[in-house]
């Protein structure tokens, strides 16, 4: 907008979820900003008109208008046109587009607003969007507690395992710089790691003697049988082996599959065990 519109300074204001708080979440300026520098000077005024009213403020002549003679800062920055437009969809705004021309004021026509509108309205369906998408994953990763408390509940000697075991994996996974989406298909693959206890038998999962050759069996069947229970899920096709594979090991000793990380090195021959 900037650039089409030959402005001197653009700033995106976002609302928080509350609608208790507007920030600048970026800005540019026709002589780009050195990084980490602060929001420059604009009119506070007319963003908040802009905001309250829902609607757009298109003041060509910013330095002569009435409304606006006591914004000293305003002033002092020599801001000779105003333009601000609602970032919103439907009845919701989630923020404000900010525009200025410096020392004179911008010649804009009524095509030029209208394109400007045009780009506001589309960006403000697209952070309507993100923000359902943002609230769908917080009650789905709010679901998944609940479930794993609700399997956890069982065993109070495990209680908290499933929480302390992802904190761990987050931390590993940050260390070897995962990226967004791996970290997330880590948080929930730690989550869910043990979901298949809920086949396992109470009078095995809390027996407190040693197990039995037929009851490590049916321990040791709970990261297949947690598989199983999320296959049908879509999208969940990373987690699944995640889960089941989770009680892998280096040397290939683990199960249910006896993987190895060595195995991919020349000369190396996995464990009988793991054969």
């Amino acid at each position: 907008l900037c650039q089409r519109l030959d402005m001197d300074l653009g700033i995106v204001f976002a609302q928080n979820e509350k609608a208790e708080d507007l920030r600048p979440v970026s800005w540019r300026t026709r002589t780009p900003a050195p990084p980490g520098s602060r929001s420059p000077v604009y009119s506070q005024r007319a963003v908040h008109l802009c905001l309250n009213s829902g609607l757009s403020i298109w003041l060509p002549d910013f330095a002569n208008d009435p409304r606006f003679k006591d914004e000293d800062t305003a002033r002092l920055a020599r801001i000779g046109s105003v333009l601000c437009l609602p970032l919103g969809a439907g009845d919701r705004i989630h923020g404000v587009i900010y525009l200025d021309h410096r020392q004179r004021p911008a010649a804009l026509e009524e095509h030029q607003i209208e394109f400007a509108n045009i780009v506001a309205s589309q960006a403000g369906v697209a952070m309507e969007k993100a923000r359902l998408i943002e609230a769908k994953e917080r009650l789905f990763f709010s679901a998944i507690q609940a479930l794993v408390h609700a399997i956890e509940i069982r065993d109070e000697y495990t209680r908290g395992h499933s929480e302390r075991v992802t904190e761990f994996a987050l931390q590993i996974g940050e260390g070897m710089k995962f990226g967004p989406a791996e970290i997330k298909t880590l948080r929930l693959a730690s989550l869910l790691h043990d979901i298949g206890k809920i086949g396992v038998p109470d009078k095995t999962l809390k027996k407190a003697g040693p197990l039995t050759k037929e009851e490590w069996a049916e321990i040791r069947a709970h990261p297949v049988l947690g598989a199983q229970l999320l296959k049908p899920f879509e999208g969940m096709a990373e987690i699944v082996e995640g889960v089941r594979h989770h009680h892998a090991r280096y040397d290939g000793t683990g199960y249910p599959a006896g993987l190895s990380r060595l195995a991919a090195q020349p000369g190396h021959r996995l464990p009988r065990r793991a054969r």
